[in-house]
């Protein structure tokens, strides 16, 4: 099952269905998911690693692997503050987003399920858990089984809160001149939405900004000066790559360039974008290559449209 993750994964790239496939795995008595496409591959054993001082208190440690340091998080204890027990059924799921790796230590994985993204609930409609931070979506792949999908992203922004500061430094040497021109943010987790709002509103910009994908096609619908839009891929309701599709095949939306922006960067998700016609394929965090391509793509469009006023 495990063993089989990067083929699962490639299928569901090529799919083009607003599908989504989840490992289910425990941590701290819990059931939580991710999405396969993060999923680098599964250990079953504690590879050897180095205690960092000073690291956040749920890092167990760094280990190497072909070259690459990769931090081990124990999930458990950040979520719960109680300590992974490493006994016959742990698991280390490697994962790989933002561009680099990292671990996260389980107590045990289950199951892969496939689900539409029409299945997944925002999780700030559940007031059961609408007020944590870290749960971003709920689903039930049976009517017996919920599981609990985290915002992985806001997770390793705050046991590493250097990345932000970095790339926020990096994307303010971009000049970018918004002159109030309206950007469309479709992004679910909390930190990586609020963090380009921000810096796009900065920047002289209007920003609206959507949970998921179905909200962000109510927008589209209601405000006819959109002139970008940035979508993550993975959303509830509807995902980044759906909305995608939808933009591009609607008439009144079409010229619209449209930047994926996803902790996925492999090379499936970027041919992906590019057969659904977005502009650009860009991973997360990246802000300095991100306002690159903001300012060259509506530098474009206002120079096809020939109103120079439009420019910059």
């Amino acid at each position: 099952m495990v063993e089989d993750m990067h083929v699962q994964a490639d299928t569901y790239l090529r799919s083009g269905s607003n599908e989504l496939k989840i490992l289910e795995f425990k941590a701290a008595g819990e059931t939580y998911g991710i999405n396969i496409l993060k999923v680098s591959r599964v250990l079953s054993e504690m590879p050897a690693f180095c205690v960092i001082p000073g690291a956040h208190e749920a890092m167990r440690g760094v280990f190497n692997e072909q070259g690459k340091i990769v931090p081990v998080l124990d999930l458990g204890f950040f979520l719960s503050g109680k300590r992974t027990s490493l006994d016959e059924r742990f698991r280390i799921i490697v994962t790989e987003f933002f561009g680099m790796h990292n671990a996260l230590l389980v107590d045990h994985v289950e199951a892969v399920h496939t689900v539409l993204w029409e299945q997944v609930i925002n999780a700030q409609n559940v007031v059961e858990v609408a007020e944590n931070p870290f749960i971003i979506s709920i689903v039930r792949p049976t009517e017996e089984k919920m599981i609990l999908m985290l915002d992985y992203e806001t997770i390793i922004l705050r046991v590493s809160p250097d990345q932000i500061e970095t790339e926020v430094k990096k994307g303010d040497a971009i000049q970018l001149q918004g002159h109030h021109k309206k950007i469309l943010i479709a992004e679910d987790s909390s930190s990586v939405r609020s963090m380009l709002q921000l810096e796009l509103e900065e920047h002289g910009f209007d920003v609206l900004a959507a949970h998921d994908g179905s909200e962000a096609l109510e927008l589209l619908d209601t405000h006819a000066d959109i002139a970008l839009v940035i979508s993550d891929v993975e959303m509830p309701q509807t995902d980044g790559l759906a909305l995608t599709k939808q933009i591009k095949k609607n008439p009144k939306t079409a010229g619209i360039p449209v930047i994926v922006y996803s902790s996925i960067g492999d090379i499936g998700m970027k041919e992906r974008a590019k057969y659904l016609q977005a502009e650009e394929h860009i991973t997360k965090l990246n802000l300095q290559e991100l306002f690159q391509k903001v300012s060259n793509l509506l530098e474009l469009t206002a120079s096809v449209s020939g109103d120079p006023n439009e420019k910059g």
